[in-house]
């Protein structure tokens, strides 16, 4: 017996490929996404409408470019050199004076302010494309706001001019020191003392004009209201916010969750056993247990039907073999897929017997609607006879079959009958090994119903004695980790491992069916669109 390799070297992904990806990323992890979305902005609302109510002024404050003073004095003033930022930023620097501070908040006649309450609710920019200061105070009270920031400028022209005139008031100390000494010495009339006295005018000239360096601008006017933000704008942030938090949640949960979401992801994982098909989930209703009974032409029963054929390709074993359908854990499919499987092998005109070895949790009477009877449990144990154990299931036979003398399919049933009391013992007992043999005799392929490989050890027991296994994932469900360990168990087994079957999808996944022939209508509309 061989396996089916898989041919070819994979397609890059395309962009759109990727981009599909990623959608499906976000669709299947919509409830991290909704909920970011909802709260994220409510969130900034209740936080930002707890905030008290806090105004904003700005007093605007212009410095002389170039400094007078500085050219009569033939010096050069640090704010006319080239580095404008940095003249800029030293002005600002020298504005977070404290003493500055102290007197904005007397100026200003706010009692209950103190200098470094000021500095700390106050901020000094120096515009980068003018000679022009910034002071901004933001306070509870407008009408405070207001009245400090225009204080702040005031108290800082006020402040610089008495720096610089201290420094002018130092020079002339020291030039009256000299002309007293000069004329002590009787050198009044000397060329020293006559430039002394020229230095001693210009000096007292440059006192005079210090206060003109800077000069109060704008006023700060109304204080506009900074906190809390207006509602629309804060729900427009939070909900620009959430979208960001609530993608990368997504993607990061997505990265997280080591379940099994793609068919490419289980490929990788499978170590070179082929994926044999891929079975989307079945229709829903009550009658719609067996699809290849319910809807032989829908979209999952052409599902199966491609299966089968693969499945007979891989398998090249001459005469009736025994292929057991096991899955990792439960709730993956197996039952349903082995179950529509036998019905797609009876309908391409073989002799199939499903037994349901699943002596755990036997699903095959209740997906066929058949009534309680007994079973293998009770043919193993010799209560009643192989053939009162069997249930046939009628399989309409094709129109072309009969016309060709084939012969037609049949179905023919055993399921688990009275559960047994010690189900690990029965599965490797004598018995059923015997009953497996004479199904075999009985039908071209005997299918296997089998408890999940990963859960107990019956299916090992039963690979024991069965020709060949078929594995079953059930995307977005199984862990990788499971899936490993499964795909050891089936290669470890005396089994020959076919292939693997998907089943299910998820949110995202790109896999659709080509349904070439699927719903051609009812024969009377067939016959008037090949009349026309």
């Amino acid at each position: 017996m061989s396996r089916v390799e898989p041919s070819g070297s994979p397609e890059p992904p395309s962009v759109s490929a990727n981009l599909l990806s990623y959608l499906g990323v976000l669709a299947r992890r919509r409830w991290v996404i909704l909920p970011a979305l909802v709260i994220t902005p409510v969130v900034a609302l209740a936080i930002e409408l707890q905030k008290p109510a806090r105004y904003e002024a700005t007093a605007d404050l212009f410095v002389n470019r170039p400094n007078l003073a500085a050219s009569l004095a033939g010096v050069a003033d640090p704010a006319t050199t080239s580095d404008v930022a940095r003249a800029g930023n030293t002005l600002a620097r020298l504005a977070r004076v404290p003493e500055v501070a102290r007197r904005a908040v007397t100026a200003a006649e706010v009692p209950q302010r103190s200098a470094p309450g000021l500095l700390g609710a106050a901020s000094v920019v120096s515009d980068p494309d003018a000679d022009v200061l910034h002071f901004t105070v933001r306070d509870s009270d407008p009408g405070v706001a207001r009245r400090l920031a225009t204080a702040y400028a005031e108290q800082f022209i006020a402040f610089r001019s008495e720096v610089a005139v201290a420094a002018n008031d130092r020079a002339l100390k020291s030039v009256d020191q000299r002309l007293d000494t000069l004329r002590a010495d009787g050198a009044a009339t000397s060329s020293l003392y006559a430039e002394l006295v020229a230095k001693k005018h210009q000096l007292e000239t440059l006192n005079a004009l210090q206060t003109s360096d800077a000069s109060l601008v704008v006023p700060a006017g109304s204080a506009a209201q900074i906190s809390p933000r207006p509602p629309m704008r804060t729900a427009a942030l939070g909900l620009g916010f959430g979208i960001v938090l609530a993608i990368a949640l997504a993607f990061l949960a997505d990265a997280l969750d080591t379940r099994i979401k793609t068919v490419d992801e289980l490929e990788s994982t499978l170590e070179g056993l082929p994926i044999l098909g891929r079975l989307p989930d079945p229709p829903r209703g009550d009658a719609a247990h067996i699809a290849m009974l319910a809807d032989p032409g829908g979209r999952y029963a052409e599902a199966v039907r491609m299966l089968r054929v693969r499945l007979a390709l891989a398998s090249t074993q001459p005469g009736p073999q025994i292929i057991m359908v096991t899955s990792a854990t439960a709730r993956e499919g197996k039952s349903t897929t082995v179950a529509n499987l036998a019905v797609a092998f009876a309908r391409g005109g073989q002799r199939v017997i499903l037994c349901d070895l699943d002596t755990r949790r036997s699903m095959i009477h209740s997906l066929f609607n058949l009534p309680p009877q007994p079973g293998l449990t009770d043919v193993a144990h010799g209560n009643v006879g192989l053939e009162d154990a069997i249930t046939a299931v009628p399989i309409s036979a094709k129109p072309h079959t009969q016309q060709n003398g084939q012969r037609p399919g049949t179905l023919e049933i055993l399921s688990v009958g009275h559960l047994p009391t010690d189900p690990g013992e029965l599965v490797g007992s004598k018995g059923v090994v015997d009953i497996l043999d004479r199904l075999r005799r009985r039908a071209d392929v005997v299918l296997v119903d089998t408890p999940a490989m990963l859960s107990v050890g019956d299916a090992m027991t039963i690979a024991g004695f069965a020709d060949a296994v078929v594995g079953v994932v059930r995307l977005g469900l199984v862990k990788r980790s499971k899936v490993r360990e499964f795909v050891r168990g089936l290669t470890t087994s005396p089994a020959t491992p076919l292939g693997f079957v998907a089943t299910g999808s998820v949110l995202g996944d790109r896999y659709e069916l080509d349904l070439y022939y699927h719903d051609p209508g009812p024969p009377a509309e067939r016959r008037e669109s090949i009349q026309r």
